[in-house]
């Protein structure tokens, strides 16, 4: 049998309370008793107060059984039982509603399209027949339910109320898939996608897949197919698809913008792109969109503070929400970097080309002007105790491990051997300051042994003897060579000016080359995190996978991601959207199958409520005898009547 109405446990609950509330209607009513009193005392309590209170019973038992006996029977027949045998189930819908961004299109003199698939959602679910399930799904980037299978109306009304569009585009074909899955196996089934319907070429081809593998389904499992098209295409509207910026090689702080506008109206269109900086406008252009097409729109403009840059187009249009593009900018700072050295022709022409580093040559044991971010060491011993980020090329004759070295050294001595040429075999790949470092062709002589700690790691290697070693102390970061640059051929190879600017960029952190900002949807970002919070400011939820965090961005706007490193920013618009229609086949344009009738013949309800008649009467009965029997108790019997004699 299936419970249609209610399920078991309910009907269980509902006739327990009902029940329970019969025995204690019957408890509280007072069962009379006969009672003689004296006409003087006939206005005085007939009871003490100090007669001990009796025990409350039970009067009628009959009667309370056959009341509870009704109530079994009408809860029973709400439940709306069927027969084993009968062959019935309600119909099982999934019903999309399209949340993407097209849904907060508002054409002029119209309701926004959101209204309008809230208010067409209503009006299917109104019209599905009593025992039917509905399953409600935001078609957006997620494809999220909003309510699992429930015949509940006002749980569905309740998610239709709380709908809202987001600033992704669809993945229909995906939804698609989610209610195929959720409606498998159910003998009368459908999928209605209410909403704009638009698609781009990829996804019109996985639609195009979706209807054949539908149709390959066994007839009785087939799920109907409907589409219910909201609003007319195309509306008149313009958005920004895609902003990029770039720093230019030469001049760090200097930007390149590129920006791409797309027209999606049917008519021609004048728009006006401003370009600011935290309020500050840095240029207007004004572009000709032809219909349907896009245009680029470039500009080149000189920024080193960093700030939040945003592009916007105006006039306002159908749809504002790709109206506005967001690109955190990095503050660009060079790093100043001293160098102490004897000889400075080696190292000058490294640092000439790179704009990123301002350095300042100074003898061995010089004052620098400012302190410096990092120190280079050229030739020159470094201090015991650094006191900042260090690259050391040791001294030709010098040792790093006094103990050690000045033993070997001095044992070279007396033999008088020349010292040994080395070849560097490998580079270490998996550390920053070497992993694009390759060449084969450095060579070394007179290499200082080097003493490699706990937490040392050593970049370079001559077989198995260490020449670079990257090393972490006090707080400190320091780059230990074991060789002069005088008695090596490594300062006339490409991969030296590699080598000091990833060192560098390991102290000190790397220049941002790229302002290019995400798209709502799935975003990855590289990095430790520990907290995300969207552009409205609410935390949200993210996850893992290797180094990368990933996060779902339904709103456009600048994200704030805390790491244990700080706080940095991540500015999301939304994607290109999609601007082909779903062209519904007359099939998926027509109206739901309507549901096999019930034989009211074969429904137990009328059946119930019958039954129920009888210990109505019997209850009835019971009270009406208990009535005329209390009556004739309460009246005394009347004396034969007295003759005088």
């Amino acid at each position: 049998m299936n419970w249609l109405a209610i399920s078991p446990l309910e009907a269980a609950l509902i006739w327990s309370a009902l029940a329970a509330a019969a025995v204690w209607l019957y408890l509280r009513h007072p069962r009379p008793r006969p009672k003689r009193v004296s006409t003087l005392r006939f206005w005085r309590s007939i009871e003490g107060s100090s007669r001990p209170r009796r025990k409350r019973r039970i009067g009628e038992p009959w009667a309370l059984l056959a009341q509870v006996l009704f109530l079994l029977l009408i809860v029973l027949a709400l439940a709306d039982l069927r027969p084993a045998g009968q062959d019935f189930e309600g119909r099982y819908v999934a019903l999309l509603l399209d949340s993407s961004a097209w849904s907060q299109s508002r054409p002029a003199g119209q309701a926004p399209w959101i209204e309008r698939i809230r208010g067409e959602a209503d009006d299917f679910v109104d019209r599905l027949a009593f025992g039917d399930h509905v399953l409600i799904v935001s078609a957006d980037a997620d494809a999220s339910p909003l309510v699992s299978f429930t015949a509940d109306r006002a749980a569905m009304h309740k998610a239709i109320a709380a709908f809202r569009a987001s600033d992704t585009a669809a993945d229909l074909p995906r939804a698609l898939e989610l209610a195929r899955a959720a409606v498998a196996g159910k003998r009368r089934s459908a999928i209605v996608y209410i909403g704009p319907g638009l698609l781009d070429e990829p996804q019109a081809r996985r639609i195009e897949q979706f209807r054949r593998d539908l149709q390959q389904a066994p007839p009785a499992f087939r799920p109907q197919l409907l589409v219910r098209r909201v609003g007319d295409w195309p509306v008149e509207n313009r958005g920004i698809t895609r902003l990029a910026l770039r720093r230019d090689t030469a001049r760090p702080d200097r930007w390149r913008l590129l920006a791409q506008v797309h027209n999606y109206g049917r008519r021609a269109a004048d728009t006006t792109l401003t370009i600011s900086i935290d309020g500050r406008v840095l240029e207007r252009q004004t572009l000709r969109l032809a219909a349907g097409q896009g245009q680029p729109a470039h500009s080149e403009f000189t920024w080193a503070d960093g700030g939040l840059l945003e592009a916007e187009i105006s006039p306002p249009d159908a749809l504002a929400a790709d109206n506005r593009a967001l690109a955190h900018l990095p503050v660009f700072r060079p790093v100043h970097a001293a160098v102490f050295t004897r000889d400075p022709k080696i190292l000058k022409p490294v640092f000439a080309t790179n704009p990123y580093v301002v350095t300042e040559f100074l003898p061995p044991g010089g004052r620098p002007a400012a302190v410096p971010q990092v120190a280079i060491y050229d030739a020159v011993p470094p201090p015991p105790d650094p006191d900042t980020d260090s690259i050391v090329f040791l001294p030709a004759g010098a040792v790093a491990d006094k103990r050690r070295g000045a033993a070997g050294a001095a044992k070279r001595a007396g033999r008088g051997q020349p010292a040994a040429e080395m070849r560097l075999t490998a580079w270490n790949p998996r550390h920053p300051v070497t992993r694009w470092l390759r060449t084969r062709d450095v060579s070394v002589t007179a290499a200082a042994p080097l003493a490699i700690g706990a937490r040392d790691v050593v970049l370079a290697w001559s077989d198995s003897v260490p020449l670079l070693v990257a090393r972490q102390q006090n707080g400190h970061k320091q780059v230990l060579a074991a060789f002069d640059l005088r008695q090596s051929n490594l300062p006339f190879q490409p991969a030296f000016p590699l080598l000091m600017a990833a060192a560098i960029e390991w102290m000190t952190g790397a220049v941002e080359e790229m302002a290019d900002a995400g798209t709502t949807g799935e975003v990855r970002v590289a990095g430790p995190a520990s907290r995300v919070f969207a552009p409205s400011g609410a935390e949200i939820s993210f996850a893992r996978a290797g180094d990368q965090l990933q996060l779902l961005a339904f709103q456009a706007g600048l994200y704030r991601i805390a790491g244990p490193e700080g706080e940095f920013k991540l500015a999301v618009n939304l994607p290109p959207l999609p601007a082909q229609r779903w062209l519904a086949t007359s099939d998926e344009s027509s109206e739901l199958q309507a549901a096999p009738p019930i034989s009211p013949a074969r429904r137990l309800w009328p059946l119930f409520v019958l039954l129920a008649l009888v210990p109505l009467w019997a209850e009835w009965h019971f009270a009406e005898k208990l009535r005329v029997k209390s009556y004739e108790l309460a009246t005394p019997p009347s004396s034969p009547p007295t003759h005088n004699s």
